[in-house]
């Protein structure tokens, strides 16, 4: 290829149109029923032909150093940039309408760009804003736009992977530039019946939050409308979106209702307290293992993040904690821990509250601790956890006795007295028979 051939937009004309080739087909009935590989079969198979005859062109393109020949991207360069990276955003993970040929050849696409362009694979769409003044992010985005709507992302569902490749590849400063289109595709995702899209929109949702400044998400009251999104999912019961929301919902939170500073503790009601509220509702009534599981798991981000206004749902915690601490629920003492680390932070922050409680804090910490060190031998529980639940235990009896020593040991007189077992007695003699 010459120098005269590789500036020919019509060169570019036609790689587009090989690239445009190698999209995913919309699929008519998407919206109203989950997809699977059979509507993308016959498709599937010209994408892999597509795909390969691209990068065939594409290494004819390395060959001749191509970028000593370009001192801009002119539009066809432009359109045809697009349009492949929209291929390798389609093809950036296993799905009904990808093969194992089609990912890896996506990839190897991705870093011949790279090479004709001369740009960093980690840092693409940053480097091609810098190096070529394209803003390729948003150009990438006004083209997923109509692709992306409430009624048609379900028809073209390689367009929201695409979506879920742009933001994964996009800086902070992008993201933030591009703050609404970000945000309507992860809202769209959020709203829909299936639990893997939710969790998708989850995750995108997550990366967007850390990625804007408060003002930006307090903007016409963006804030509200994300919360709405995620306050209707904490009624969803489903542990895998347990998991993602709560640690999302908490990043949130933590932007909009603390400050500028993180440090404005207000103990005025606010929408931790609403959370919260339908989390530890949640929390009361269940009884499946799995899902007790995975509320125990986040509980401790819900907690930290609100802080000393949680003294308010005091005697609500303490019933939860105490339900927690005691049942077995096969989990091989791991619940038990985890909900020993969600008290520990219950602790660390509702300390002017401590020794009102204290009587009843001791009594719950004391009685796990008899429980721990003379197991029921049909409790299965590995030494590692059982000893992080020891270390536990006597970190929070540390934390009640600092807060006060000589209450402490007036409601414990006489326990360091008393022989249990070789554990449970080191653990009460280092606490309590100190000066």
């Amino acid at each position: 290829m010459t120098g005269n051939y590789i500036c020919d937009p019509h060169l570019w004309t036609e790689l587009k149109k090989v690239s445009d080739s190698a999209l995913v087909i919309k699929v008519p009935d998407g919206i109203e029923r989950p997809l699977s590989e059979s509507d993308f079969k016959d498709n599937t198979i010209l994408i892999e032909k597509s795909i390969l005859y691209l990068r065939d062109n594409l290494d004819k393109l390395v060959a001749c150093n191509a970028v000593q020949h370009m001192k801009k991207l002119e539009p066809s360069v432009k359109s045809f940039l697009v349009s492949c990276l929209m291929v390798c955003g389609e093809q950036s993970a296993n799905n009904s309408w990808t093969t194992s040929v089609t990912v890896e050849t996506a990839e190897e696409i991705l870093n011949r760009l790279c090479v004709i362009f001369n740009i960093g694979s980690q840092n693409l769409l940053e480097d091609l804003q810098q190096k070529w003044k394209v803003d390729i992010c948003k150009l990438m985005l006004t083209e997923l736009r109509q692709k992306l709507t409430k009624s048609t992302w379900k028809r073209y569902p390689a367009s929201f992977l695409c979506y879920k490749w742009i933001l994964s590849k996009a800086k902070a400063q992008q993201v933030s530039e591009n703050f609404e289109e970000f945000l309507n595709a992860a809202l769209i995702s959020l709203d829909d019946f299936e639990v893997c899209n939710q969790v998708n929109g989850l995750n995108c949702l997550s990366i967007i939050i850390s990625s804007v400044t408060r003002t930006q998400l307090c903007h016409l009251a963006y804030d509200d409308v994300i919360f709405c999104a995620m306050e209707h999912l904490l009624y969803t019961k489903d542990p895998d979106i347990v998991v993602c929301l709560v640690p999302c919902l908490c990043n949130f939170l933590q932007k909009v209702e603390k400050g500028y500073t993180h440090k404005e503790d207000s103990l005025q009601f606010t929408r931790y307290d609403k959370a919260l509220k339908i989390f530890l509702g949640n929390m009361e009534m269940e009884q499946y293992v799995t899902r007790r599981k995975a509320y125990v798991e986040v509980l401790p981000f819900l907690l930290d993040g609100m802080g000393l206004p949680m003294l308010r749902w005091s005697k609500r915690l303490l019933r939860i904690f105490e339900d927690y601490l005691f049942v077995d629920d096969g989990s091989n003492g791991i619940s038990t821990l985890k909900s020993l680390e969600a008290f520990k932070v219950y602790l660390l922050h509702t300390w002017p509250l401590i020794p009102k409680n204290m009587g009843a804090l001791l009594e719950l910490l004391l009685k796990l601790l008899v429980e721990m060190t003379d197991l029921d031998p049909s409790r299965r529980i590995s030494s590692e956890t059982l000893d992080a639940i020891l270390y536990q235990i006597e970190s929070c009896l540390f934390l009640i006795m600092k807060t006060s020593s000589s209450k402490t040991k007036d409601l414990c007189a006489g326990i360091e007295s008393v022989s249990l077992n070789s554990k449970f007695d080191e653990i009460i003699k280092r606490i309590f028979v100190c000066d």
